[in-house]
């Protein structure tokens, strides 16, 4: 999930507003994550083609833990996108030689 558009104020502090965005950016990773693992784990135990204990013990390979880390970096930035959009914003309104508020 990826928030585009502009953010939505629901609570007096807008920090708030942040931080149930990621809360919820980060829900529903963990929520598709899930129904995704369930469905393969319970399709490949099913027909025999790996057994539950292979895929407790399953060591990744060097490629494999690459693309974990290039998706990691995806969920990170998707996460904090609302801090970033806000970091932008403020770092736009900070004009040069004008005292910061």
């Amino acid at each position: 999930m990826h928030m585009n558009g502009p953010t939505k104020f629901f609570f007096d502090d807008p920090a708030h507003d942040r931080l149930l965005a990621m809360v919820l950016s980060l829900g529903s990773e963990v929520a598709a994550l899930r129904e995704d693992l369930h469905a393969l784990r319970s399709i490949i135990t099913e027909r025999g083609v790996v057994a539950s204990e292979e895929i407790a013990n399953y060591t990744p390979s060097s490629s494999a833990l690459a693309e974990r880390d290039r998706m990691r970096e995806t969920l990170v930035a998707n996460l904090l996108f609302p801090l970033q959009q806000e970091c932008q914003s403020l770092v736009a309104s900070i004009q040069p030689g004008r005292p910061t508020p």
